[in-house]
């Protein structure tokens, strides 16, 4: 019996009348085809089905026929989301052609590039990360964007502004700035962060722990475990697909937005690094290093920071992300690197005082971006760096050992279009082992230079309270 037949064993054992696949657009957003179990067969799975990869941003409607081919592991994962027995399947993308070939610009391939890439120059054989899912929780958002009526709403039992029926101050609201490891009653949410944990748990992902984050209405996070690249962004996908799911099961909206509230704290997406090399050797760490990191990963630390205004374009790629990265709220706005200090784009945890913890903390990223391309963009940026032997000290920090006053040389980009710029100008990096296109960047800058010029021309309320009077 050949692996593809096992599955399918699994799926009838399973009782599961619905498969359900997985695939991940151009720009990070999760989408999905169910056949049912009785229309699933060997080719089925081991040839994929096509689809319209026009709708995907992944090309013209021209050329626009792609396959998704399901990625087959030992096992089969039923989605703890939905309320009937559905396998699911996260699928990899290939060009429809006389020659099926793996897509070259499929998020996942991406980030499968540049692993292989890495290992290639010997660097180490696996890259892990940790990532950090920042979200608020929300009663409800309600927005409206027609050309004569511009709004968005928050509902919140936590927010200390009030409910939407009345202005009196119950026991769950928290003050601004407030929430951080806050505790029932006050910590509204809980129980649906209890409920999101136990389905990524069945899913396999490592959590960490979770608890109410510092925005006082309704913000909470959910902190991994070091994983495989791969397992990593399929993991913040996945993440974000069950706690929004958890959430509108429990009555609440799950915000990911990294700025939906002006004046609190903003969501960011944090991912602890580690490389590791072959029999799990531990490359990054030597006891003589500054905080026991060695050499290598101090120039891999040094690549990161010398294309962080590039690479924020990919990390950062929505008009609102640069609203979270402003001064005074624990948000990374400089390219420098320092001990335990949550301002700095790297932070290297105090904590992590053992040879096998020794890493870094990329504390820029948002939720907005494609998972895959931010984990290979950052990759690629650190290699470089091992490829050069730049050396961070100095130029980039640590913050502790600088004088006060100090600036680093760059900082983190203010703006989309800033930071779009600088990736136009500084992207050969990522060209390198064929892990990214130049025609996948291009297209990428363009598109994301729409968002740019969309919010840039929109009217906004605010500019009535602003103007409107002189």
């Amino acid at each position: 019996m050949d692996k593809y037949t096992k599955i399918i064993e699994q799926i009838k054992a399973l009782e599961a009348d619905m498969v359900d696949f997985k695939i991940v657009d151009f720009y990070g957003r999760l989408r999905h085809v169910t056949i049912p179990t009785t229309n699933i067969t060997d080719k089925k799975l081991q040839f994929g089905f096509g689809f319209d990869g026009s709708n995907f941003g992944f090309a013209e409607t021209g050329k626009s026929d792609f396959v998704a081919r399901p990625v087959i592991k030992d096992f089969v994962e039923l989605d703890p989301c939905l309320e009937d027995p559905t396998a699911t399947f996260m699928c990899d993308v290939y060009e429809a052609a006389q020659d099926v070939k793996p897509y070259e610009s499929d998020p996942r391939g991406i980030l499968r590039k540049a692993c292989n890439y890495m290992q290639s120059l010997g660097v180490a054989d696996m890259a892990t990360w940790g990532p950090e899912l920042e979200f608020y929780l929300f009663n409800d958002l309600l927005v409206r964007t027609d050309p004569q009526a511009m709004s968005a709403e928050i509902i919140s039992d936590e927010g200390y502004w009030g409910s939407q029926d009345d202005d009196y101050s119950f026991a769950t609201r928290l003050p601004k700035k407030g929430g951080y490891h806050s505790v029932p009653p006050n910590d509204t949410q809980y129980q649906t962060r209890v409920e999101a944990v136990r389905r990524l748990t069945s899913l396999g992902y490592d959590v960490k722990y979770h608890h109410h984050e510092v925005g006082g209405p309704g913000q909470c996070e959910v902190e991994f475990n070091l994983m495989d690249s791969m397992v990593a962004a399929d993991c913040i996908i996945l993440g974000k697909y069950i706690i929004r799911n958890t959430a509108q099961e429990f009555g609440s909206y799950a915000s990911f937005l990294p700025k939906p509230i002006f004046g609190e704290a903003g969501n960011g997406l944090h991912v602890h690094f580690l490389m590791k090399g072959k029999n799990g050797e531990l490359v990054f760490h030597d006891p003589n290093g500054y905080m026991g990191l060695s050499k290598m990963a101090l120039s891999f630390l040094a690549g990161i920071l010398t294309h962080a205004p590039a690479i924020t374009a990919i990390t950062n790629p929505s008009t609102n992300s640069y609203k979270r990265l402003v001064r005074g709220y624990e948000a990374p706005c400089n390219c420098c690197y320092g001990m335990a200090n949550r301002n700095a784009a790297v932070r290297i945890p105090a904590y992590a005082t053992q040879p096998e913890e020794k890493r870094f903390e990329y504390r820029v990223g948002d939720a907005t971006f494609n998972p895959y391309l931010a984990l290979a963009s950052i990759l690629m940026a650190g290699l470089d760096g091992v490829k050069k032997s730049l050396d961070p000290e100095g130029k980039f920090g640590p913050l502790e050992k600088m004088d006060k006053g100090w600036e680093p040389p760059v900082s983190i980009p203010a703006s989309l279009k800033e930071a779009l710029e600088a990736l136009q100008k500084d992207h050969q990096f990522l060209l390198d082992g064929g892990v990214f296109t130049k025609g996948m960047l291009e297209k990428f800058i363009s598109d994301k230079m729409q968002d740019h010029l969309r919010i840039e021309r929109t009217p906004h309320p605010v500019e009535f309270e602003m103007y409107e009077l002189i």
